[in-house]
């Protein structure tokens, strides 16, 4: 699997996913609606802090549709927060690696209502081939590979 190289890498791939996921919602795309929809319904706000190269991803659940942002771009404090190394992150969109054990093995540190974000781990499975299928259709193809 390629290896990030800069924080514009992860913004342009994982980063760029995410904005993805939100025009696609906006545009009424059913592949996306339905998870889309399952997350707003949560209402949380979720930060990614990446490291190995040092990112940080909002996905504000709160706005309808979601609204993602870069950095501290949205003043608004976390109900979650991710800490995770940029691989991890990109390995856990692709379906690739397992929340509870990467938890377990503190691969992934989470802070926040963790049973709560534990209920929405099924609608995040849905998001995986639609992670995968952006990487391909934008010139991604070396990250959507083990």
């Amino acid at each position: 699997m390629k290896e990030f190289e800069s924080p514009a890498q992860v913004e342009e791939v994982l980063g760029g996913f995410f904005l993805h996921f939100v025009d696609r919602m906006k545009a009424q795309d059913p592949a996306f609606l339905v998870p889309g929809n399952a997350l707003n319904d949560t209402g949380l706000i979720v930060h990614f802090v990446l490291r190995d190269p040092d990112f940080k991803i909002v996905i504000d659940c709160e706005a309808r549709p979601i609204e993602v942002s870069f950095g501290d771009e949205n003043p608004k404090a976390p109900t979650a927060t991710f800490l995770v190394t940029a691989e991890n992150g990109h390995r856990f969109w692709l379906g690739e690696l397992n929340l509870p054990n990467a938890l377990i093995k503190k691969q992934v540190v989470m802070k926040g209502p963790v049973a709560r974000l534990l209920k929405v781990l099924p609608v995040t499975k849905k998001v995986y081939p639609l992670y995968r299928q952006y990487l391909l259709d934008n010139g991604f193809e070396e990250w959507g590979q083990a």
